[in-house]
Protein backbone atom coordinates (compact mmCIF):
# COMPACT_ATOMS: atom_id res chain seq x y z
CA UNK A 1 0.00 0.00 0.00
CA UNK A 2 1.36 3.27 -0.77
CA UNK A 3 1.34 6.66 0.93
CA UNK A 4 -1.02 7.81 -1.52
CA UNK A 5 -3.62 4.42 -0.07
CA UNK A 6 -3.13 5.20 3.53
CA UNK A 7 -3.69 9.11 3.16
CA UNK A 8 0.09 9.78 3.73
CA UNK A 9 2.04 12.41 1.82
CA UNK A 10 5.42 11.03 0.62
CA UNK A 11 8.61 13.57 1.12
CA UNK A 12 8.01 15.58 -2.65
CA UNK A 13 4.70 16.76 -1.30
CA UNK A 14 6.00 17.84 1.77
CA UNK A 15 8.90 19.90 0.61
CA UNK A 16 6.69 21.11 -2.22
CA UNK A 17 3.92 22.34 0.60
CA UNK A 18 6.59 23.64 2.32
CA UNK A 19 8.32 25.73 0.23
CA UNK A 20 4.73 27.43 -1.30
CA UNK A 21 3.56 27.87 1.97
CA UNK A 22 6.51 29.65 2.86
CA UNK A 23 6.29 31.86 -0.42
CA UNK A 24 2.56 32.29 0.18
CA UNK A 25 3.63 33.95 3.82
CA UNK A 26 6.27 35.85 2.50
CA UNK A 27 3.98 37.34 -0.08
CA UNK A 28 1.40 38.16 2.31
CA UNK A 29 3.68 39.95 4.52
CA UNK A 30 5.22 41.82 1.53
CA UNK A 31 1.32 42.50 -0.08
CA UNK A 32 0.44 44.02 3.72
CA UNK A 33 3.72 45.68 4.88
CA UNK A 34 3.24 49.66 4.70
CA UNK A 35 5.33 50.19 1.97
CA UNK A 36 5.25 51.48 -1.84
CA UNK A 37 4.53 49.67 -4.62
CA UNK A 38 7.86 50.08 -6.29
CA UNK A 39 9.50 48.74 -3.21
CA UNK A 40 7.06 45.77 -2.78
CA UNK A 41 7.58 45.04 -6.36
CA UNK A 42 11.57 45.03 -5.72
CA UNK A 43 11.18 42.87 -2.73
CA UNK A 44 9.27 40.54 -4.09
CA UNK A 45 11.09 39.77 -7.40
CA UNK A 46 13.92 39.22 -4.76
CA UNK A 47 12.15 36.88 -2.81
CA UNK A 48 11.55 34.85 -6.28
CA UNK A 49 14.69 35.17 -7.00
CA UNK A 50 15.88 33.78 -4.14
CA UNK A 51 13.69 31.07 -4.04
CA UNK A 52 14.45 30.11 -7.54
CA UNK A 53 18.22 29.91 -6.68
CA UNK A 54 17.15 27.55 -3.54
CA UNK A 55 14.72 25.27 -5.40
CA UNK A 56 17.24 24.74 -8.04
CA UNK A 57 19.53 23.04 -5.36
CA UNK A 58 17.00 21.41 -3.51
CA UNK A 59 16.59 17.96 -5.29
CA UNK A 60 20.11 17.90 -4.56
CA UNK A 61 20.27 18.44 -1.33
CA UNK A 62 16.82 15.95 -0.93
CA UNK A 63 19.31 13.26 -2.64
CA UNK A 64 22.00 13.79 -0.30
CA UNK A 65 19.89 13.64 2.98
CA UNK A 66 18.81 10.72 1.75
CA UNK A 67 21.93 8.86 1.24
CA UNK A 68 23.25 10.14 4.76
CA UNK A 69 19.93 8.61 5.94
CA UNK A 70 20.49 5.56 4.05
CA UNK A 71 24.26 5.06 5.70
CA UNK A 72 23.30 6.00 8.91
CA UNK A 73 20.45 3.38 9.10
CA UNK A 74 23.36 1.13 7.44
CA UNK A 75 26.03 1.60 9.98
CA UNK A 76 22.64 1.35 12.66
CA UNK A 77 22.19 -2.37 11.18
CA UNK A 78 25.56 -3.31 10.96
CA UNK A 79 26.23 -2.37 14.13
CA UNK A 80 23.22 -4.56 15.58
CA UNK A 81 23.58 -7.39 13.71
CA UNK A 82 27.71 -7.06 15.50
CA UNK A 83 26.32 -6.88 18.97
CA UNK A 84 23.73 -9.80 18.44
CA UNK A 85 26.36 -11.95 17.18
CA UNK A 86 28.63 -10.70 20.17
CA UNK A 87 25.67 -11.13 22.56
CA UNK A 88 25.35 -14.32 21.31
CA UNK A 89 28.98 -15.55 21.38
CA UNK A 90 28.97 -14.48 24.99
CA UNK A 91 25.47 -16.10 26.03
CA UNK A 92 27.12 -19.72 24.83
CA UNK A 93 30.57 -18.76 26.72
Amino acid sequence: MNDKQTGGFTATEMVVALVGGAALGAGIALLTAPRSGADTRADIRRLAQTARDRTVGLPHALAGAVEAGGDAFADALANSAKAATAEKHNHHA
